[in-house]
């Protein structure tokens, strides 16, 4: 008996420095963005997979609920990852699409292509030479990473292992992510949450989301320590913390095309400066904007906010 339970606490460490040592990771989930630029089927293939993972897939019920959530601001019919190379109906991660929400009298044999319908929010089939906005998808996986660090370095880890630190600018991304914080060593654990040259925004470049109503304290101009990011595993919210303060925190993986860019930087020693790491997460290309799905009109705006050097003006907010 003795015996027995040497040998089951030396195996309960072990497990515990494996899981320090890899982090613990949540299954797959996708995140889809609508691209309002006109596009041929193919030629939103060929974006997506160079900007993010494919178009959008959903092949079963609960990822086509996810799914109609992420399009509900869709502004016209778009494509979907669904096409008919031959007799069968096929996503383009090349599972057959065995269940389909065609609309009423779907498809007609209108072409070999599939839309969300904007009306109706079923698909149709549609010409693929056709030129419509599209949906794109990455796929991502929550990594929970046990080891305490500051805000910085937990980036720097992220970029250099997985992808980034997490994004949550969604209700469905936040509850995914807190079934994984429950478990961390720490109270508190670092996302991907930054205030930086006078605004607060998530370093992946995503859209704040519900964030700007979630977070107590999160002012215009917040106090000088209190300007990164966690989740309180206790309140089960965002809160503000010092990007000092050596925290457990919650990587992403994910395919796209954007985490591979600051996954090579990192590798690369970009981070090597704080003053590296303000360039890495800003605006810096016309193709970094359309990596990190930035509007065209949200882009100009912050372009022109860096030629006039008005983003790193000396003021109370900056870092």
């Amino acid at each position: 008996c003795h015996e027995f339970s040497s040998w089951l606490e030396k195996m309960s460490l072990a497990l515990f420095l494996l899981l320090e040592l890899c982090g613990l990771s949540s299954g797959l989930h996708k995140q889809h963005f609508f691209v309002n630029i006109k596009k041929t089927w193919d030629e939103a293939t060929s974006h997506c997979q160079r900007f993010h993972h494919n178009l959008s897939s959903f092949t079963d019920s609960k990822e086509e609920q996810q799914f109609l959530k992420s399009a509900r601001h869709q502004t016209s019919n778009a494509w979907v990852g669904l096409q008919k190379p031959s007799r069968v109906w096929m996503w383009s991660g090349g599972e057959a699409a065995t269940r389909i929400t065609w609309d009423e009298n779907e498809p007609d044999g209108n072409g070999a292509c599939g839309l969300l319908f904007k009306a109706t929010r079923k698909i149709h089939d549609r010409a693929c030479s056709s030129r419509l906005p599209f949906f794109c998808m990455n796929k991502v996986q929550f990594v929970l990473e046990q080891q305490s660090k500051p805000w910085e370095d937990a980036v720097r880890y992220c970029q250099e292992n997985h992808g980034d630190l997490a994004t949550l600018n969604s209700t469905s991304w936040m509850n995914v992510a807190l079934e994984d914080v429950r478990q961390a060593q720490t109270e508190n654990v670092w996302v991907g949450l930054r205030f930086l040259a006078g605004r607060w925004f998530w370093i992946s470049g995503g859209h704040l989301g519900f964030m700007a109503s979630s977070v107590t304290g999160a002012s215009r101009c917040p106090d000088g320590r209190l300007r990164c990011g966690a989740v309180n595993r206790r309140t089960r919210a965002l809160t503000l913390r010092d990007c000092e303060e050596q925290l457990s925190f919650l990587c992403h993986n994910s395919n796209s095309a954007s985490d591979h860019l600051r996954s090579a930087l990192a590798k690369g020693g970009i981070l090597d400066s704080h003053v590296n790491t303000a360039a890495l997460l800003g605006i810096k290309s016309w193709d970094l904007i359309e990596f990190l799905g930035i509007t065209r009109s949200s882009s100009e705006h912050h372009s022109r906010m860096f030629a006039s050097g008005s983003m790193f003006e000396a003021n109370l907010c900056l870092v």
